[in-house]
């Protein structure tokens, strides 16, 4: 006798993971045999298409999905979603509609998706939390503190340039963009370039 669909409802044969071929691809898909949404979070809450349930849906599928390509770095690391997100009508109430330009990003890149650990934040922000981001806005201070403090000759310069790379582990041209190209300036410094540049 043939296995039936572990949907309730159905009374379709079951053919793989015990579904009949319409659940087996809406388990696929949706991460559900019914259809409910990822995670089986209900679909119907009517934010559908919106800029925050993109957010939410990528959220929840490098975090859960073995299959999506970013699943190595969120969810194979151990980086989840606290359990009031895995309902996108939650999440939408504590993080709000999505502002255009700025995405979703976690304050603590060593947590998960929660309330207390993310913000919208822009590609500037998003790029400098990266994990692989070895300078901030105070080494970068350090490093125009100490360029600045060198006297002028140029020989004494592309010797600091090589210094300040190796102690920050980062290229000379990384070290270049921080004193000339003003990378790494915060808000409250002034916009005007550096001088000196060798």
């Amino acid at each position: 006798m043939d296995k039936k669909c572990v949907v309730e409802s159905c009374d379709g044969v079951a053919h793989a993971k015990g579904c009949c071929t319409k659940h087996y691809w809406r388990l696929k898909k949706h991460g559900s045999p019914e259809g409910r949404g990822i995670m089986g979070a209900p679909k119907k809450h009517g934010l559908h298409g919106t800029r925050s349930y993109k957010s939410w849906s990528h959220m929840m599928l490098r975090c859960y999905r073995s299959e999506n390509k970013s699943y190595k770095n969120y969810g194979a690391r151990g980086i989840l979603v606290c359990p009031e997100w895995h309902d996108v009508t939650n999440f939408v109430a504590d993080m709000g509609e999505r502002p255009i330009g700025l995405s979703l990003e976690r304050v603590d890149n060593s947590r998960g998706y929660s309330k207390d650990n993310c913000i919208w934040a822009d590609l500037t922000a998003q790029a400098r939390n990266r994990r692989i981001v070895k300078l901030s806005e105070a080494k970068a201070e350090s490093i125009r503190t100490a360029y600045s403090a060198v006297a002028s000759e140029r020989g004494e310069k592309a010797k600091l340039l090589k210094l300040l790379a190796n102690e920050h582990q980062v290229s000379i041209s990384a070290i270049k963009s921080v004193l000339f190209q003003g990378y790494w300036k915060s808000s409250r410094q002034s916009s005007s370039p550096s001088s000196g540049h060798p």
